[in-house]
């Protein structure tokens, strides 16, 4: 009986873990589309955060599974969507280049 609850679980945990992941068609990077971007200031984080990131100049990136990519630089939080040229609103990592760039 608890090999087969284990085995149970374990092959539910498999099937589901994917559930929902999406990529691009060429599974390349979502980046925005002009360097300099502006997005809108906020003052608070969205409520679906599902990654944090702190680059090399110390600016904290929070990416939303809703609501874009924020940013943080200790003074201001923006917000950057699809409105401002991202491919998607939903953002599962954030990594730098050697460049500096996100």
């Amino acid at each position: 009986m608890k090999l087969t609850t284990l085995l149970f679980f374990s092959i539910l945990s498999f099937l589901s873990s994917c559930n929902g992941q999406t990529s691009n068609s060429n599974n390349q990077p979502i980046l925005l589309k002009k360097t300099n971007a502006k997005g809108d200031t906020v003052k608070e984080l969205g409520s679906s955060i599902m990654v944090i990131y702190q680059d090399k100049k110390n600016t904290y990136w929070f990416g939303s599974w809703k609501t874009g990519v924020y940013k943080y630089d200790g003074k201001n939080l923006i917000n950057y969507t699809t409105k401002h040229g991202l491919h998607s609103d939903r953002i599962d990592d954030i990594k730098e280049d050697k460049s500096g760039r996100i």
